[in-house]
Order: structure tokens, then sequence, then C-alpha cells
């Protein structure tokens, strides 16, 4: 599995301390600027040729029914790879990767975390990578190899 690194409240605020004194804003997004799910798609598929298409999710083709929904994500794009077969009953991050949009960083984690622990006991029923930036999960499909998934990842964090 694949993660990035997390800077925890309590890390930023001793990073941040110093530079305050320099009248210098230290961001809760860190050095990067902040993307959608949709931008951050758009940006992965430049870099991954792979990608053949962008599907947005909505409420009506959402296979998980967590857009919008308490505790769900605001936003998800699902990027179709020639690689990975996209199952008939809806888009998903079988067809190659999904990006979900959550309102923060640690709810991205947690998503990430639980995805991991429900594929871990069942292998066979399918795996994934999943990386964390900001407050954007992607999903890469475990159907793809390691190279490709660090392709995905590559483009993500850059």
């Amino acid at each position: 599995m694949i993660h990035t690194p997390i800077v925890t409240q309590r890390k930023r605020a001793l990073l941040c301390a110093p530079v305050a004194l320099l009248v210098v804003s230290c961001s809760s997004t860190g050095h990067y600027p902040q993307l959608s799910a949709q931008s951050a798609a758009e940006r992965i598929q430049k870099a991954v040729p792979q990608v053949t298409r962008l599907i947005p999710l909505t409420a009506g083709n959402d296979g998980n029914h967590l857009l919008g929904q308490p505790n769900g994500y605001s936003a998800a794009t699902v990027l179709v790879d020639s690689r990975a077969r996209c199952p008939n009953d809806g888009p998903g991050v079988d067809c190659g990767a999904t990006i979900e949009q959550w309102p923060d960083r640690w709810a991205a984690q947690r998503r990430a975390d639980y995805i991991q622990q429900v594929d871990r006991p069942l292998p066979t029923v399918g795996q994934e990578w999943t990386t964390v930036r900001q407050n954007l999960l992607l999903r890469v499909t475990g159907k793809l190899n390691l190279s490709d998934a660090q392709s995905y990842q590559a483009a993500f964090t850059q």
C-alpha cells in the first residue's frame, strides 16, 4: 500500500510558530495548492496516458452511496484506465482509480484506513493502493501493477 506522510496539527504548530514571527502564514494545506477531486483527476489524466476518460460521480451513479451523505465525501471522480475492466454495474475504483474529496485530511485518512482494513482479510475480493493528499483520497485498483499505481501516485502528489 502507498501512503503519503501526514503532518499532525501539533507538528504543524511547531513548524509554523517560528515562521509566524516573520509574518508568514503556514496554511493547513502545506505547500500544495488545494485541489478538487476533478482537478486532481485531470492532472493524473495528463500524466498517465492509459487514463482514457473521467467520470464525475453523482448521487445516481455512486456505488458507495457516500456522495453528499453525512460522514461522506463531497465529490468524487473515477479515472477509467484502459488496462482495467470497468464493471457493468457502474463506475468505481475497479475502472482504474477513484479520487474522493473529503471535508479534511483526517476524514480522507480514516477512509483510507477503513478501506485497507476491509481489504486485508479478503485478498481474493480485491485490493487497492490508497494515497492521501490533503483532503483527497486516491484509490487505485489492485488489478493494476504496482508500477502503474506508482505512476498514479506520482501525478497525484506532485
